[in-house]
């Protein structure tokens, strides 16, 4: 499970503009079309070799990677019917906005359940203005085939955790390098293929696929640094240093009935009977999904001391608060009382002054 550092505090940027057009790549797009989400008739074949009622829609979107100091400038997409290249396309932000957007591939009328990979990668501009110079910093592939007569969604999203240009004096996560038989989700490599894919809705960037249930959202606070483990009423935690210095705890979370990805994490806490505030920091990592149908967003690094010195937490109560809010609006809230140890983790190898 990836460790995730602390994000830049409550930078929470709108990623889901509508992106307005596109340059095309040297391969033709052969039976399939782009554009934003939602604002385009169902495909229809551009020859007699594509079937107009089956069709896979990649949705694609990302977290909001400025909140971390990332600036995508370009945005790689190929789709591949059995291995053949249909479509092959660069944005760049100049043309607008690149989140989210959709690109339609028609199944050829020969071979309506064809096998479809989707490739997308995002380059960042902070290291260059130019777009041939900007370093790939997130791929995200998918495999899945057509279901003949159908059109189905295929929801690419890009994650901060798997960024693969990590920011200087390591403040964001760093994703793993994956083979090519796999893909990175949240944060760690795993199969890419999708044999499952819903029904194309054209209200799929406000309400995207979710694993996490529709009922009345929850959200229960926990603890852990690779794995979620229980965090009781007044259970004592201890504080880390970091590695910047800074004091910090690793707070885990259960959800139930909000949107898997795309839904902003927000932590807060205070001392009880002193005024003491911790300033809210914002995650806007996508959950995974858990036992009984619900999702967990495990090892969320919160800095503790910003503005005062660690030592006033220690030996003294805590209340920990943490809302989340999904695009479609719904939202959940939950508060834990705890206690910070008396003694503060270091761990080998760190220097920090005292």
């Amino acid at each position: 499970m990836a460790r995730f550092a602390c994000p830049l505090l409550l930078t929470l940027l709108s990623f889901a503009a509508v992106a307005c057009s596109a340059s095309q790549g040297d391969a033709s797009n052969e039976g399939a079309s782009s554009g934003p989400p939602g604002e385009r008739d169902p495909a229809r074949p551009s020859s007699d070799a594509t079937s107009s009622d089956t069709e896979i829609v990649a949705g694609i979107d990302a977290e909001a990677f400025a909140s971390q100091g990332f600036m995508i400038g370009k945005l790689e997409v190929t789709a591949k019917i059995d291995g053949r290249v249909a479509a092959s396309e660069v944005h760049d932000e100049s043309s607008g906005p690149l989140f989210p957007r959709e690109l339609r591939i028609r199944a050829p009328k020969d071979a309506p359940e064809a096998v479809v990979e989707i490739e997308v990668v995002a380059h960042d501009r902070s290291a260059s203005s130019s777009p041939s110079m900007m370093p790939p910093i997130v791929t995200r592939r998918l495999v899945t085939r057509f279901v003949k007569g159908k059109s189905k969604l295929a929801y690419v999203f890009l994650e901060i955790r798997c960024n693969t240009f990590p920011m200087m004096g390591g403040g964001a996560p760093s994703g793993p390098t994956c083979s090519a038989e796999t893909t990175c989700i949240g944060g760690a490599c795993r199969s890419p293929e999708r044999f499952d894919l819903p029904d194309y809705r054209a209200d799929w960037a406000k309400n995207p696929p979710s694993a996490c249930g529709t009922g009345a959202p929850e959200l229960t606070i926990a603890q852990g640094e690779t794995a979620l483990a229980p965090l009781a009423e007044g259970e004592k935690v201890t504080l880390e240093q970091g590695p910047q210095c800074g004091h910090h705890v690793w707070v885990s979370l259960r959800m139930k009935n909000l949107a898997q990805s795309g839904t902003t994490t927000v932590l807060t806490a205070s001392q009880p009977g002193s005024g003491l505030t911790i300033p809210a920091t914002a995650f806007p990592y996508a959950y995974g999904p858990s036992e009984g149908g619900a999702c967990d967003l495990v090892g969320l690094r919160f800095q503790l001391d910003l503005g005062f010195r660690a030592s006033e937490l220690l030996g003294k109560p805590l209340d920990i608060k943490v809302d989340a809010k999904d695009k479609a609006g719904r939202s959940a809230s939950a508060t834990r009382r705890v206690v910070v140890a008396d003694e503060v983790k270091i761990l080998p190898g760190r220097s920090c002054p005292p």
